[in-house]
């Protein structure tokens, strides 16, 4: 967490150096599950929960700008087994998204970066029991969307974040009880959201 949020101070730094500063609100919904490129034994179905966050969106140059975003995301899936047994995971993230931003037009950007994520908490739906030591504490992502503004303060987005790193690690059994191996599980989420920029600085 401490290497998050020293990446996150020295980055915003370096872009405030002659850059337009727009502070921005950051509210969206999570389409999340996970992926299991290792076994045909689960499948993980998506849940919708939701994000909120907030940004520093700093105009570098004429088509490019730098986005520091600090969220608080949920996500996580509903894992269903060969037993036909469901297992609800909910896992809340603090996560520091760095984005790039391309205008292709004054209105229309492409969003591309990376996030990292630290796990505050991890619990099974309808279970008030802490499962934060079965999880990975720390998550890496790569994060691509569109970013649609209008009337100078408000914009829309879509991003895929697809997890690069393992959150969980699985071990796998037959039909009747018998170990047969381990598979390991990645966050994958579509964030689709608005923001608002109600403050404008110009640091010179």
């Amino acid at each position: 967490m401490k290497h998050l949020l020293t990446t996150l101070i020295v980055l915003t730094c370096i872009s405030f150096a002659n850059a337009q500063v727009k502070i921005g609100f950051t509210a969206g919904v999570n389409k999340t599950d996970g992926f299991d490129r290792n076994s045909d034994f689960l499948q993980l179905n998506p849940k919708t929960t939701y994000n909120l966050g907030i940004g520093l969106d700093m105009k570098i140059l004429n088509r490019l700008s730098f986005e520091p975003i600090l969220l608080y995301s949920n996500k996580g899936w509903i894992l269903e087994n060969n037993l036909d047994e469901e297992f609800d995971r909910s896992l809340q993230y603090i996560s520091a998204q760095l984005l790039g931003k391309i205008h292709l037009t004054k209105n229309l950007k492409i969003i591309l970066g990376p996030e990292f994520g630290y796990l505050v908490s991890a619990a099974a739906d309808g279970n008030t029991e802490s499962q934060l030591e079965l999880f990975s504490a720390g998550e890496v992502g790569a994060v691509a969307g569109v970013e649609f503004s209008f009337l100078k303060r408000f914009a829309v987005h879509a991003k895929y974040n697809l997890g690069l790193s393992d959150v969980l690690n699985v071990n796998l059994t037959d039909e009747i009880g018998n170990p047969i191996g381990t598979t390991s599980i990645k966050n994958r989420t579509i964030m689709v959201g608005a923001t608002i920029y109600p403050f404008k600085i110009e640091v010179n």
